[in-house]
């Protein structure tokens, strides 16, 4: 949970100084300065439960993320990309993370990041509270890494001449290329702009807040008390803060819109969007990615209806070409006609009119009259004529294809291979 400041941004101050042609006095400067100080101190010097030391280092330290109350206290934000013990493994190595504005040169330059980083940065802060400008007025971002590598900061005593010469001194300290030559702590550093000249209290502090930024706290507060009463508050009711320069971006303004249906509209999934992504739009013609290819869906449906029709004729002509060649070759070749022996055995006239079936064996007068049976046998196939029933055909010398030698086992007719 956030705390909600009643106040702004040290960055919305100074716009609306320079539209009102104003700078903040001296002593206000220096409260704020030693606020900054103060807070980047109790972040560096915080321990995890175990006591040892998070070595938290800020590395965005700007007026952007320094917030002024109302009740004339300046707070330290947005430590979204702080650096600390327990985040190591998530900053990569030759990354740089901040305002390049604001940077110290070890930071721009890629070495290692300190609390001396938060230092430098807070010093070129005061800089410009102190002078009312932009510490560094360049034409691109190339001649402002070269100067703040070079550590190339205009001379604040020349810049401001109202500015108290300890003062300067104490600034230009805090500002020093080499991180050793800095102050050994955020700590050392309020205590060296407050013995350089005397702080303003908050009373007063909150006094200027209050009158620079009147227009802006009073929209604020007025949508606090709406979303205490539980009314709704529009996004274009929220004061946004200005751009801070001419390169920053524009803030987006919200308009709510009324709502057009009780039934949701549908969804319909993006052609140009990222993957995962849709947009929601109103029932409407089909986006111009569809049309396009809808005529190239149906040709690929029609390819495929052919495809499968030429392959079914033709797997149907190749099964009648098969069948017809059968059926010439059945016509061609007699079929195996069946021959059926009967008994050529005398039966009893006195049994029933049915003949007892005829086999090697002689059969019993005695035994009792049975049905005549008829036996078919299917030969192999010749290209003789087989004889008519009741005759006797002739064995051939390979039917049966082996003989029984004395031993009684069976033996292959070799002149039938």
């Amino acid at each position: 949970v956030l705390e909600l400041v009643d106040g702004e941004s040290l960055s919305g101050l100074l716009n609306a100084l320079r539209e009102q042609g104003e700078r903040l006095p001296v002593e206000v400067a220096t409260s704020i300065a030693c606020g900054l100080c103060r807070g980047l101190h109790a972040a560096h010097e915080a321990r995890g439960p175990d006591g040892a030391p998070l070595g938290i280092v800020h590395r965005d330290v700007s007026p952007h993320n320094v917030l002024v109350g109302a009740d004339g206290v300046a707070r330290v934000a947005d430590f979204g990309v702080a650096l600390a013990n327990v985040r190591l493994s998530q900053t990569r190595a030759g990354q740089v993370k901040g305002k390049p504005a604001y940077m110290a040169p070890e930071q721009l330059s890629k070495d290692e990041v300190t609390r001396a980083s938060d230092i430098y940065a807070s010093g070129v802060v005061l800089w410009e509270l102190l002078a009312g400008r932009r510490a560094y007025e360049v034409a691109n971002e190339g001649a402002l890494y070269a100067r703040v590598i070079a550590g190339a900061i205009p001379n604040l005593g020349e810049v401001a001449p109202w500015v108290p010469p300890p003062l300067v001194d104490a600034v230009h300290r805090a500002l020093r290329r080499e991180p050793i030559e800095r102050y050994g702590s955020a700590l050392e550093m309020a205590a060296a702009i407050e013995a350089a000249v005397v702080a303003a209290p908050a009373a007063m502090v909150g006094a200027v807040v209050e009158r620079v930024a009147a227009r802006t706290l009073h929209a604020r507060r007025d949508v606090a008390a709406r979303l205490d009463r539980g009314a709704a508050v529009p996004m274009a009711a929220i004061p946004m803060p200005p751009p801070s320069g001419p390169g920053a971006a524009q803030p987006a303004t919200f308009v709510p819109q009324p709502p057009q249906s009780v039934r949701p509209p549908p969804v319909v999934p993006s052609d140009r969007g990222e993957r995962g992504t849709h947009t929601i739009t109103s029932p409407g013609p089909l986006p111009g990615g569809q049309r396009k290819t809808a005529p190239l869906v149906a040709i690929a449906i029609a390819l495929l209806v052919a495809v499968g029709i030429g392959v079914g004729a033709t797997w149907l002509a190749l099964r009648g070409g098969v069948a017809a060649s059968a059926a010439n070759a059945s016509s061609a070749s007699p079929a195996p006609s069946v021959e059926v022996e009967r008994t050529s055995t005398p039966v009893d006239t006195s049994a029933p009119s049915a003949a007892i079936a005829a086999s090697p064996i002689e059969s019993d007068p005695t035994a009792a009259p049975q049905a005549t049976t008829e036996t078919p046998r299917f030969p192999r196939p010749s290209s003789k004529s087989t004889s008519s029933a009741g005759s006797t055909s002739t064995p051939r010398p390979c039917d049966p294809p082996w003989f029984i030698d004395k031993d009684g086992i069976r033996r292959v007719k070799r002149e039938c291979f």
